[in-house]
């Protein structure tokens, strides 16, 4: 993968992770005061592919053979991303 592939895959998957965050900040005060399983959340997120960033082609993710650095970087600049919402 060039460089500019990965920077693209990268900026797409935060994009990603901005849109879910702004439908989950919608409902985060209903499910919280609740206590409710945001099961809609959790559908949307994996059908985002976000979930599956880091398993391996072989089983429908988006991984490289090797977990790398970057990776890992990257999951958690979504999960900040994402968390910014509920």
């Amino acid at each position: 993968m060039s460089t500019t592939d990965g920077e693209r895959t990268r900026k797409d998957m935060l994009a990603r992770a901005q849109d879910l965050r702004r439908v989950f900040a919608e409902t985060a005060a209903d499910v919280d005061r609740e206590g409710l399983v945001p099961h809609d959340n959790l559908r949307r997120l994996g059908e985002s592919g976000l979930a599956q960033m880091l398993a391996p082609p072989k089983w429908g993710g988006l991984a490289s053979d090797e977990c790398t650095t970057a990776d890992l970087d990257l999951l958690a600049e979504i999960l900040v991303e994402i968390s910014a919402g509920e």
